[in-house]
């Protein structure tokens, strides 16, 4: 009887420290921001998708904050509105160290899962 308690404890020990090594604290988070027609801080205009790209990890460089994987993608149909705030439908969906979030969150991005 003292046998098998000994084997479940051993078992359960065992089975406990692997479930806690396979946490894994997320080192890289994807963030977006929903593209304006003109009230974005890192470009005002008309820029092909590489131009973009390029100004928005320009733009973060520069606060301090590197930029691992962007994309542009569309997020849904164009509202129509004339306002500069209005949303254009494309997202900048950048994946970033877990240690920028604060600064892109400031910037209007939101955490997604990608």
């Amino acid at each position: 009887m003292k046998v098998k308690v000994y084997q479940s404890i051993v078992l359960l020990f065992f089975l406990t420290i692997l479930m806690l090594g396979c946490k894994k604290d997320k080192k890289y988070v994807w963030v977006q921001y929903n593209e304006t027609w003109c009230s974005d801080s890192w470009y005002n205009g008309d820029y092909t998708e590489n131009e973009k790209k390029d100004l928005v990890k320009k733009y973060f460089k520069e606060r301090g904050c590197d930029i691992k994987t962007i994309n542009i993608t569309e997020v849904g149909a164009q509202i129509p509105c004339f306002a500069c705030v209005c949303q254009s439908g494309l997202a900048v969906k950048c994946e970033i160290k877990n240690e920028f979030i604060e600064t892109f969150i400031n910037e209007g991005f939101f955490e997604i899962e990608e």
